[in-house]
Formats: structure tokens, sequence, C-alpha cells
């Protein structure tokens, strides 16, 4: 069964329903069975669909004007994210699996990530295959003493430990989130433990221009070589995804990419990490045991690292060519005010051009326009935003620390911006929507209740009294007389009693709740409650307003 078919079934589409959509609580309806947490999207493909190799300059010039321009006129409809559930949540499939947002980690999980095979720096000497393909970064292709095949990069002489910090730093940050990241690992080497293999001699790599390249490379002081290790991902690498659209050979890539919620709700995540360097070249499809797994690859510009090795402080804060603003410095003569001013290095080594005072999670930019992220709406925008909220201090600091940067002022430093501009995106994206969630049926003798939570105030975003006015609506979208008004309860938390529509056999019940916090009454969240098969009173479905 197609996946997307598969969903609809389990009702993320929702039944046709016979009222209209003039009830406060719209026309949607679910299915009375719970929700969908997994997209059946690894169907055997008879052949592996057709490897895409993308034109580095041409996305460019299309990125940065053909398509910017054609986007624009074709006044494209705003389309809710397609790979939801009922819950309107984003399902485990070959591209995002649900880590934090739905169970606790450990340390040691948060530190490892994704690396569940020995290191390669427990297994040399290295015979270096070939040069790192694409990119601007100096990088060589090697295998391990267990035959295993890594890319290789380094930190240049300028910018000591600040690309590979910020590479595992983000890598270990975005797994964490749910994201499929390649298997990558830090330390240091010795000259020694490189070994010429065949294969890179036959490319013309010889002894005096590896020592020529490693010259260029940041040492510590006993001569060591700082190193970062990419394990090459299972299976067969077919290109990067598209910004747009869809494999049409691959039939379980079902949803056009620029309508899924995966892709759209990395905006915050992103903006929060300042990975400008965001483009198909940096993600990867693989054919791997019959289907397709779609990955995201190199963060080592993050943090504020692209924007020192640019020399380029406007880096988060424009595209790399910006017409429209650009045109507005030309004729005020450059005597504008812009949020950079005053921005500037720290001077601690391994750190780049990031800083909190400076960020603004709703207007920030990658160097160049990549959708789908460019069409995010605010519900796709909670969603990551809920996630990355979901990593405390202390779990951020320990991912940190996987960084190794030899000063602890850095690492200081970085913990402290992220959990800054951490608490600066929730703040901005929890007040553009209700930010209510974790919804669950308790039973009770009498009456079940409704609990939720308050995200603003369960993270201390605010302080102000709130309350929630709560009513409940049958099927047909009819009013029950059931309308209450509730304060909120500790950290957030709030149960409330509610009464059931009887006017069906599942007992289904929507409810209406609506944030009452500063004087402002926030969109509406919709919840959908019935009984299950087995008797079991749930949350089937929602839709935020």
């Amino acid at each position: 069964m197609r996946p997307v078919l598969a969903l609809l079934i389990a009702g993320v589409a929702g039944l046709a329903a016979s009222c209209g959509s003039s009830s406060p609580v719209g026309s949607i309806r679910f299915h009375a069975q719970a929700p969908v947490w997994r997209v059946d999207d690894q169907t055997p493909l008879a052949a592996p669909p057709k490897t895409r190799k993308p034109l580095r300059y041409l996305y460019k010039v299309d990125s940065t004007f053909a398509r910017r321009a054609t986007r624009a006129m074709e006044l494209q409809d705003d389309v809710h994210a397609r790979d939801v559930n009922s819950l309107d949540e984003v399902p485990d499939s070959t591209w995002f699996t649900n880590r934090i947002g739905v169970k606790d980690l450990t340390i040691e999980e948060l530190k490892r990530g994704p690396n569940v095979d020995p290191s390669p720096f427990d297994h040399k000497p290295w015979t270096i295959t070939g040069s790192k393909i694409g990119g601007r970064s100096l990088g060589f292709t090697f295998e391990d003493s267990l035959q295993r095949t890594f890319l290789l990069k380094f930190d240049l002489k300028e910018v000591p430990e600040a690309e590979t910090a910020a590479h595992i730093i983000v890598h270990r940050i975005v797994w964490a989130l749910g994201y499929n990241v390649p298997q990558d690992f830090l330390g240091h080497i010795d000259r020694k433990d490189l070994v010429i293999g065949d294969k890179a001699r036959e490319k013309g790599l010889d002894e005096q221009r590896l020592d020529n390249a490693l010259e260029l490379v940041h040492r510590r002081g006993d001569g060591q070589i700082r190193a970062m290790a990419s394990r090459f991902v299972p299976g067969t690498p077919i290109g990067p995804y598209a910004r747009e659209g869809r494999r049409t050979d691959d039939p379980n890539d079902t949803v056009l990419h620029e309508h899924r919620r995966t892709l759209r709700g990395q905006y915050p995540i992103f903006a929060w990490l300042d990975h400008t360097d965001l483009k198909e070249d940096n993600t990867i499809d693989s054919f791997d045991n019959g289907h397709v797994v779609h990955y995201l690859i190199d963060f080592g510009k993050a943090l504020g690292v692209m924007a020192i090795g640019e020399g380029d402080r406007m880096n988060g804060y424009r595209f790399q060519y910006d017409i429209p603003p650009a045109l507005l410095d030309f004729f005020t003569l450059g005597l504008r005010s812009h949020r950079w001013d005053g921005k500037q290095l720290t001077g601690l080594r391994g750190v780049g051009l990031f800083d909190a005072e400076h960020f603004n999670p709703g207007d920030w930019k990658a160097n160049y326009p990549y959708w789908p992220v460019l069409d995010h709406d605010r519900f796709d925008a909670f969603w990551g935003t809920k996630l990355m909220m979901r990593l405390e201090p202390h779990e951020l600091a320990a991912i940190v620390e996987e960084g190794q940067l030899s000063d602890p002022r850095a690492a200081e430093y970085i913990t402290k911006t992220l959990l800054h501009r951490q608490r600066a995106t929730g703040r901005y994206w929890f007040d553009r929507v209700a930010p209510l969630d974790a919804f669950a049926i308790e039973s009770t003798a009498n009456e079940p209740r409704l609990c939720f939570t308050d995200l603003t105030l369960h993270y201390l975003l605010r302080e102000a009294p709130t309350t929630y006015a709560i009513d409940a609506y049958d099927r047909r979208g009819t009013s029950t007389k059931f309308a209450i008004d509730v304060a909120a309860g500790p950290r957030g938390r709030t149960c409330t009693a509610i009464r059931l529509s009887d006017k069906d056999p599942d007992r289904y019940t929507i409810v209406r709740l609506r944030v009452k916090r500063e004087g402002r009454v926030m969109p509406p969240v919709v919840v959908h409650v019935a009984k299950l098969r087995d008797g079991r009173l749930e949350v089937v479905g929602l839709r935020r307003r």
C-alpha cells in the first residue's frame, strides 16, 4: 500500500463529514482509531532510482534568480504539510525518526549520536583513496584498517577547531531531533597514519602533494592533526534529494518535498544553529536494502563558521545575492542601519561569528534560497521548535563537549549562545500558534479528563497568568453546550473534565481550546476525541488554527 494512501485511510485527511465549514471546529473528521506513527515507505524497488547529479553553479543561479522569479509568478497557494498524521505530527519514515520528540535520550546517546560502529581513530593506518569532491574545504576519502570508507576533513590554520567542532555539535543535535545523518567521528592523527593508496596515486596524489595539502591544516602543539572522519552512508548513494518535487522513479517518494513538514520544519532548527550552508549538495539519498533512505550531511559551516570563512557579517541575514536589500542599500547610500551592525568575533578559538544579541528567529536566511525550508508555515515552525526545545541545558552542554574545543571558554560560550537562541526561538514561534501539546485522555470514575501541556509555560518562556476557554461539539460540529474556562496548571500541565457527546456510538467529541494570555486570545487548537474499538477513549486527531 502506498504510504500516503495508508495515512489517508488511517485518518490523516479525515473523513468526509456532513457538517459544513461554518462550524467553529471546521469540517475535518477522523477515524476512531489510533494515529499512525510509522509510514510504510520501505517497499522494495526492482531497481535503484537514477542518480541525481545537479550542476552546482547552475543550481546557484537557479536558486538566486530563475526559480525565485518563476515561483513569484506562480502565486502558489499555502499548502498544509502532507507528511503528518492525524495528530499533526510527523511519523517515522525513511526521512525522519522520532527520537527526543517522543522520549528522553540519555547523555550517552546524545554524545554518541548515530555512531554505533567502532571509531576509525582506533583502526589505523588510513589508506587515502581520493580527494574530497565538492565544497571548499580540504579533504580526502580513505579506508581504515577495517576497510570501511570515510570522508576525511580538517580545520584550516586560519580557523582552528571551528569547522570540525561546529560539524560534530550540529551533527549530534540534528540526529537527536530525528534526522538521518552519517556516523561522524572527531579525533587526532599523525602524518604517519595516512598512507597513499593505489587509487589515489593513479589520480596524481603523491607524498609531496599530500604534505603540501597538510601544511594548510591546523595541528596541535604536539604536531598531531585534528581531523573529522565521516563514514559513507550504507548502501549506494544516488545523489541529493530535490528541494522541490519528488523522485518520480521511487514509488515510495509520494509527497512533494516542498510539502513535507520533515523538511519545512527545519527552518527554526537551522536558524537556531545558523546552518546557512543549506543546499541540495548537503543532502544525500542512498539506495539501501531495496529502498531509498534520505540523509542530511555536512554541518561544518554552521554556528557562524560560514560567516568567518566568507568574511561576511551579513551571513544569516541575507541571501548571498539578495537584490531587494542591495537596491535599498544603494538608494540609501548605505547609511541605513542593519541588524548585523556591531556583530563581531569573540576571539575564542573554535567559535564562529555566532551570537544571540543579533538573532531574529523569524527572519533568518541561508546562503541561497532553499525550498522547502522557505515554504514553512507557523505550524511547521511550531513542530520544529518544540523538538529543539526538548534539549535541556545540561544536554546541550554535553553535546558541545563532543566538539573537543581546547578552550573551555569557547565551549561555555557556544552552549550559552545556543541556550539564548533556543529560548528566543521558542518565544517567537510559540507566540504564533496556541502552543498546546502532549494531549492525553485520563479516564476517571465519573467523567474523562483531557490533559495537555502549554509549552510556553512549561519552558518558562512567559510568566503571564493564563486561562483556557474550552467548549465542545459533536461529530456534526454542533455545540454540546459544554463550555468552561480553566486556569493553567503547574508548569503548564493542565487537566480538565470534558463531557462527551452522546449522539454517536463511539462518543465522537470535538473539543476546542483557546489560550488567553496577556490580553490576547490565541488561535484555537481543535482536538478530536473518540472511543476506539477496544473501548479506550483516545485523542484521535487535532488541528491547529
